[in-house]
């Protein structure tokens, strides 16, 4: 399969009205391009965690703002189209006194070869809060570790972890999770955060994921550290959508089913939806979540815990008040590079 590679330039605070512009056309996976001086401040910052010689090599950007990736399809490029026509508007609009960057588009078509070569490049093996270490697939640790190490390989979709927002949830799997739990992962990309509960101690996960990509790529790093499908199921799934509804419905039977009654599945059996799983993570966006308020509760046993992430600062409170009205008790927020991760409970 073919990729568009879509890079934007922009500073900062022109990222964060572009990344906006970006979810309201379907957007929701992006990275941060950085010049030689960004890079510079962020290694000069995580001494000891990356094992880069120095920040030419990771081949820096001219200028920094985003990268995204799009099917290279038609329904892609008309996609594309509709991004570039909506920042293009943004840039004549801007004001005099907004240093948006420059707001320009370079794109790239790219293979799934391609991609696997260039996360390559520059992910390395780094520890995600007491006891996670990330590790690409094939890369052989530089030292023995106590950390319990996730092997991951990236094919076709997003999530390798580096990212704050992933950082975040993985950090709040890390000292949340009780040991045993049952865990729904909404929005799994690579299966990053399902993969990292089963082996900081859950007994069962679940992910689901739009994109189908998403979900061979999730059950792939699944195998890749030694789960078999006892312990963990995927599938494709539009959580926005009712058959996607239907879809999160039908896992929770299951789940309830399996482990509370003993008995095999039945489609027409009334459940008690509130014995399913103990934990629902999302890394997703804003919008997304807000939607998704009402749904996660009844995936939830009473007490169960909420880790929403992927929201941008400007959209947390926004966010929390959704959640509140849908019902939700707001324990704690997170936050980390202009990003804010959601912990609250049902």
């Amino acid at each position: 399969m073919e990729w568009l590679q879509v890079s934007i330039a922009a500073t900062s605070y022109g990222q964060e009205l572009v990344r906006i512009a970006l979810n309201e056309h379907g957007v929701y996976q992006t990275e941060g391009v950085l010049n030689l001086e960004e890079i510079r401040a962020v290694l000069a910052a995580t001494v000891g965690t990356w094992d880069y010689a120095c920040a030419e090599e990771l081949q820096p950007a001219a200028t920094s703002g985003l990268r995204f990736y799009l099917p290279a399809s038609e329904e892609g490029r008309r996609q594309l189209a509709g991004i570039e026509a909506v920042v293009g508007k943004m840039a004549q609009e801007k004001r005099a006194d907004a240093d948006l960057g420059s707001l320009e588009f370079t794109t790239e078509v790219l293979r799934d070869e391609d991609w696997t070569d260039i996360w390559r490049q520059y992910f390395r093996p780094f520890p995600v809060g007491k006891r996670l270490l990330i590790k690409p697939h094939g890369q052989a640790l530089g030292a023995p570790t106590e950390r319990r190490v996730l092997d991951l390989q990236i094919a076709s979709s997003f999530g390798t972890g580096d990212h704050a927002t992933t950082r975040l949830c993985l950090e709040a799997l890390d000292e949340k999770m009780p040991e045993g739990a049952e865990v729904l992962d909404i929005g799994c990309g690579s299966g990053i955060l399902f993969v990292a509960a089963l082996l900081l101690g859950a007994r069962y996960a679940a992910g689901v994921d739009s994109d189908p990509h998403a979900v061979a790529d999730a059950k792939l790093n699944a195998q890749l550290n030694g789960f078999n499908e006892e312990r963990y199921c995927v599938q494709t799934c539009d959580a926005l959508t009712p058959a996607g509804r239907m879809v999160l419905r039908d896992l929770c039977q299951r789940r309830g089913q399996r482990f509370d009654r003993g008995q095999g599945f039945d489609r027409n059996q009334k459940f008690d939806l509130s014995q399913t799983f103990d934990l629902v993570v999302a890394n997703i966006v804003a919008d997304v979540i807000i939607d998704l308020a009402a749904t996660v509760r009844d995936c939830l046993r009473p007490g169960g815990l909420f880790i929403a992430s992927g929201i941008i600062e400007s959209k947390r409170t926004a966010v929390e008040t959704a959640l509140t009205a849908a019902g939700w008790d707001i324990e704690s927020v997170r936050t980390s590079s202009g990003w804010a991760a959601i912990l609250a409970t049902a």
